[in-house]
């Protein structure tokens, strides 16, 4: 595969966990052992979609990966955790989890939010229909560079933290389709991490108070747009 050094971006669609590990295997290797004569590319754009078999990110493959700036995974049943090897991404832009069934991102015993931290360049995330996500990643407050937040469609979602005033870059904040917290709201418990419609940008005060604001003078529904 010679154009394999020069690739960008890479999609790989209804393929097997092996083949991933060894596409992703070339590139590295080949990139590797070519002569610094020839004007190499990083790999800056990965989609992973639809691999059935795909349980984990190989760690040991996306250390390799520094330069990477987009990932997006997608439709992936049977993966339940990526945190590992979120550490190695230091380059990473943005960042899509969709329709990951068994996926888990709360952060367990094991320390797993420290991998959070080392994205320093992250501006977007988004979380879509994923089943178990209950909370979020306690390691995303470590990272400052957040502007853009969306969620959608989480229905085990039940709070967002306090700590999100933390995130001070952060300019556009979407939550739709979380029932459980639209139930909060209509229980009269207003506090941070409840939705409200906002017909007006943040203006750079406080998460939470604009939240709180927000919701004091606004119909409560199952979307919040920042």
């Amino acid at each position: 595969m010679p154009l394999i050094p020069s690739v960008e971006t890479l999609v790989l669609v209804e393929t097997s966990k092996k083949s991933l590990e060894d596409i992703l295997k070339m590139k590295i290797s080949v990139s590797q052992s070519t002569s610094s004569s020839i004007s190499l590319s990083p790999l800056k754009i990965l989609q992973i979609e639809n691999i059935e078999d795909l349980e984990f990110l190989p760690e040991e493959l996306l250390t390799n990966l520094t330069s990477l700036q987009r990932l997006s995974l997608r439709y992936c049943p049977r993966i339940t955790n990526v945190s590992s090897a979120l550490r190695h991404l230091t380059s990473l832009e943005k960042l899509l989890f969709l329709a990951c069934e068994e996926l888990d991102l709360f952060d367990s015993e094991d320390h797993s939010d420290m991998s959070w931290q080392y994205l320093r360049s992250l501006q977007e995330l988004e979380f879509a229909n994923l089943f178990k996500l209950v909370s979020l990643p306690k390691g995303l407050q470590h990272v400052p560079t957040l502007r853009k937040l969306m969620i959608k469609n989480c229905p085990n979602l039940i709070s967002l933290p306090e700590w999100m005033e933390s995130l001070t870059a952060l300019q556009y904040f979407w939550i739709e389709e979380c029932p459980l917290l639209s139930e909060k709201c209509k229980n009269n418990k207003v506090q941070i991490g409840c939705t409200a419609t906002a017909s007006e940008p943040w203006d750079g005060d406080s998460l939470s108070s604009f939240i709180y604001g927000t919701m004091m003078k606004s119909t409560v529904t199952d979307r919040l747009h920042l």
